[in-house]
């Protein structure tokens, strides 16, 4: 690594220029950026200042340690290559809205795209003529992972920890040789993954998507048109692309995952917990289930009109029910789906309602089959009705994803640079096929002038002419080829296989308590032998499911299945189970709040701990530490160190300060734009509605063992059997 000044621009190679989009052209070659900044408290003022950046420019590496030298560096890049308007150099930013924020020092942006404010994925500088990408949003890997992925070199990200991001340093800290190398790792891997991106899309910077979806979103677009009459394609999803009103009925209706824990388990330690994954749950239900098409609008005079309806129909609406009653254990409803409700009566289990009055949401008609069986209702009016004939996806479609999945069963574990190529691509882009899917296409993009602008006010009159201005755009898009309502069933459709398999294993135990947790496309269970009937029947149906899909599209029958490098055959969306992860001991505090051990033959006991806004391996050696499982609890403190979470603090607040670094130097430092990044502290907390309910409906916190008999009032059990 070069310091700046004693570096020769001139020795740069020339550069061809290729075409990218509206007119512009851009350096074919790798440009990326980097810097290191330390933030700390100045008479009780949040701070923070960089002290050191590095630039890679087509391999070349220099540094330099103040933000006016690097403007500097913007500038002879741009006399060298003659930067213009329409003549870019594309360089990229690992997290581009952490030094966007930096850089408004030295750089007068425009041109900037964002899905939210102050999170930036492209840029352009008037200055510089450079236009910044954010590669994390391509790679979706922190930066650590982006170099174990890489396929030409063996780099590694040095380890953090050395280096100590605690300890202030400013532009006039000398730095260590490790420090050095540190900082220059950190581009330098922006070096080779920028190489592999050019060389896997055509040899073009210009063809590297801004998203990792856009990956996935570009080949599947290109297959189906290219595997069926674009004409008639094109003219499918002009016709069905919903208009505004169904639109907004349907995002109404849109939910993810079912996430959740069996009450009467939250806070216990729960003995031998099997779980069970879905193979790729929502490619499965993308394969074997039926989606809408075309939505027409209708009044629903009758309850034999609605229940037929219900029954043959692909459905969308809203709903309103008088009073709403749980009677069974696992819950469904999330009250954030809900548009009204009476708070007085609302009981609430981890975000979901029990039993509440005056409850009005959105629903297809997937979700209402599986509400009816989880809840009692009194009154129902049906007040927007959307229905469309159901249809598999379109052939080119399910074709793609059988192809990623058999890539990724069949690929996954061989060597070689192709075979492990290919298994990242699939299993990157069968991840990704959801978020493609489910990509709102009426989303308003954050605006950025000078400083993040709040979003316009607009009447209502005034946004949903802006939302049929959006989906009149879309469905006459060159480009289009997905329909927001296959998204929004593909998860309902998921959500369906896994309620099911819940409400067949609570009817299967004797005291309704051998569902324990479930998360999206996993379950977990108690007593899992006595369950595996269960298990076995889904997977036997599931198959039924993928022949009748099969033959409809005239696929070979078996395309389903794949086999992986131990001869092991793997079937789309059969529930597997995951030896590795029976839990000897199991305990769960609430969605995405658990903790369990597993004990491997001749191995000691090994913890385990998934919670949101915890790094788990910093955090479990320190709640192993202090109790394990008596610690984690309500009111677990984890200090700041210990975490892995950290708060972003962004200030717009000019300061110019002496400022000593960790050594005792002082310099004197000055910003307009800054982020302050602090460590954060992380206490347990459980909402007061959830405890509440825990404690008037089950005896909550006591060991299974000790429980002789769970306690439930009627409206918790199925018919009052166990009251």
């Amino acid at each position: 690594m070069i310091y700046w000044e004693d570096f020769d621009f001139n020795e740069l190679p020339d550069i061809e220029a290729i075409k990218g989009n509206k007119q512009n052209y851009y350096l074919n070659s790798d440009f990326a950026v980097d810097i290191e900044v330390s933030s700390f408290y100045h008479e009780g003022q949040k701070r923070a200042y960089p002290y050191i950046m590095m630039v890679n420019m087509c391999g070349n590496i220099i540094y330099c340690r103040y933000l006016t030298e690097l403007y500097e560096i913007f500038q002879r890049l741009k006399d060298r290559y003659k930067l213009s308007y329409r003549r870019r150099i594309l360089m990229f930013i690992h997290n581009l809205s952490y030094e966007f924020q930096f850089f408004r020092d030295i750089c007068n942006f425009t041109e900037v795209f964002a899905r939210t404010r102050l999170k930036p994925m492209k840029c352009f500088d008037l200055n510089s003529c450079i236009e910044f990408h954010c590669s994390y949003t391509i790679s979706g890997l922190k930066l650590s992972n982006l170099a174990k992925n890489l396929k030409s070199v063996k780099i590694e990200k040095l380890d953090g920890d050395e280096y100590d991001y605690k300890l202030i340093r400013h532009s006039e800290t000398p730095l260590t040789e490790m420090e050095m190398k540190y900082c220059e790792h950190d581009v330098l891997i922006l070096h080779y993954w920028i190489q592999e991106e050019i060389s896997k899309n055509e040899g073009k910077i210009t063809k590297i998507p801004l998203t990792q979806t856009g990956y996935i979103r570009r080949e599947c677009r290109d297959y189906i048109f290219n595997n069926t009459n674009r004409g008639k394609y094109k003219y499918m999803i002009k016709k069905c692309t919903p208009s505004t009103d169904c639109f907004i009925c349907l995002h109404k209706a849109f939910a993810g995952g079912d996430t959740h824990a069996n009450y009467i388990h939250v806070r216990s330690e729960v003995k031998n917990v099997a779980s069970f994954d879905f193979a790729s749950s929502y490619p499965a239900v993308m394969v074997k289930c039926k989606y809408p098409r075309e939505f027409k609008k209708v009044d629903v005079m009758s309850t034999g009109m609605f229940e037929n309806m219900i029954e043959k129909k692909a459905c969308v609406f809203k709903i309103a029910f008088d009073k709403i009653e749980a009677k069974r254990h696992h819950h469904t409803l999330s009250v954030s789906k809900c548009e009204t409700y009476n708070r007085k009566t609302l009981v609430v289990d981890n975000g979901r309602v029990v039993k509440g009055e005056c409850i009005t949401t959105y629903m297809t008609d997937v979700d209402y089959k599986d509400f009816v069986k989880f809840y009692d209702f009194e009154g129902r009016q049906i007040i927007d009705f959307y229905y469309s004939e159901y249809e598999y996806l379109p052939t080119p479609f399910v074709e793609y994803i059988l192809e990623l999945f058999k890539n990724k069963t069949e690929l996954k574990g061989l060597k070689g640079e192709l075979e492990e190529a290919l298994y990242m691509k699939s299993k990157q882009h069968i991840n990704g096929l959801y978020g493609m899917c489910v990509t709102n296409i009426a989303n308003e993009n954050a605006v950025f002038t000078d400083k993040w602008e709040k979003y316009p006010e607009l009447t209502i009159e005034e946004e949903y002419k802006h939302l049929t201005d959006v989906l009149e755009e879309y469905k006459n898009g060159y480009g289009s080829f997905l329909l927001y309502q296959w998204g929004v069933w593909v998860t309902a459709w998921a959500r369906h296989f896994l309620r099911e398999t819940i409400m067949k294993i609570e009817d299967n135990s004797d005291e309704l308590d051998g569902f324990v947790y479930c998360d999206t496309d996993s379950i977990k269970m108690t007593d899992y032998e006595k369950h595996l009937k269960i298990i076995n029947d889904y997977n036997a149906q599931n198959e039924i499911d993928m022949r009748k899909a099969m033959d409809y599209h005239g696929i070979v029958e078996d395309r389903f299945k794949a086999k992986t490098v131990k001869g092991e055959i793997k079937v789309l969306g059969n529930w597997e189970f995951e030896e590795e992860s029976f839990a000897t001991k199991f305990k769960t505090l609430g969605a995405k709040r658990y903790m369990y051990t597993t004990v491997a033959t001749s191995q000691p006991e090994e913890y385990h701990l998934t919670v949101a806004g915890l790094n788990k391996k910093k955090a479990l050696p320190y709640i192993i530490e202090h109790g394990g499982f008596r610690f984690f609890k309500k009111g677990m403190r984890i200090p700041p160190d210990y975490t892995g979470k950290s708060t972003h603090s962004y200030i717009d607040e000019y300061y110019d300060i002496d400022v000593i670094d960790y050594l005792g130097n002082v310099s004197n430092c000055q910003a307009y734009h800054y982020i302050h990044l602090e460590e954060q502290e992380y206490n347990l907390s459980i909402a007061t509605q959830f405890e509440k309910f825990l404690k008037d409906t089950t005896i909550s916190g006591e060991p299974i063992e000790n429980r002789v008999k769970l306690f439930r009032t009627g409206a918790m059990s199925t018919g009052g059997h166990f009251a």
